[in-house]
């Protein structure tokens, strides 16, 4: 068997010494094996083109057709999945990271500032910041769109209630946290 996750890793460092199309098939092949939930089958050719100079992290919308690619800059630009068509960009500065909402119909982001930000999955524009306070490098959405939950390096966890934009808790992971993902029931 082949470990889509690894594949990914791989392909990322292959990306950052070359840029070929070889390259990025890899990696879109990658991302796209790593999706549980939903299989997307994109063209074969589907690039997201713009300015960012690289992507440092990319999400899949729930029913698959978008992605959110967050640049090294810090921007976040919305495209269709299958064409690579720019849709929208948020306007956002210092991203970290970018997901859809398990509904579709918001955008999470986690700053380098610690700002917690929704946005509009439609058009884009802004809906609230939420807050967190620590630079944030994981967000996670949980699936019945209730809650949400942000992560940082210095180990803080905070988990929202989305419809109220509202902290239900605070704790630490003891150290810097990579991933965060809710069970299927929302724990």
């Amino acid at each position: 068997g082949t470990d889509p996750e690894l594949s990914l890793l791989l392909g990322r460092q292959a990306a950052a010494r070359e840029r070929t199309p070889a390259v990025e098939d890899v990696l879109r092949a990658a991302l796209i094996a790593s999706r549980v939930r939903r299989v997307v089958r994109p063209p074969a050719r589907a690039v997201a083109e713009g300015p960012a100079a690289g992507t440092d992290s990319a999400a899949f919308g729930p029913d698959g057709s978008e992605l959110l690619l967050v640049g090294r800059d810090g921007s976040v630009r919305a495209v269709d999945a299958r064409s690579g068509k720019l849709l929208f960009r948020l306007a956002a500065t210092g991203v970290r990271r970018a997901v859809f909402g398990p509904k579709g119909s918001v955008i999470l982001t986690g700053g380098r500032d610690g700002s917690f930000d929704l946005w509009s999955s439609r058009n884009g524009s802004f809906v609230a910041n939420v807050g967190h306070g620590a630079p944030i490098d994981v967000v996670a959405a949980g699936p019945d769109g209730a809650f949400a939950a942000t992560a940082g390096r210095d180990g803080s966890v905070v988990v929202w209630r989305i419809a109220r934009q509202a902290r239900v808790a605070t704790f630490s992971a003891g150290g810097p946290v990579g991933e965060l993902q809710f069970g299927a029931h929302g724990r």
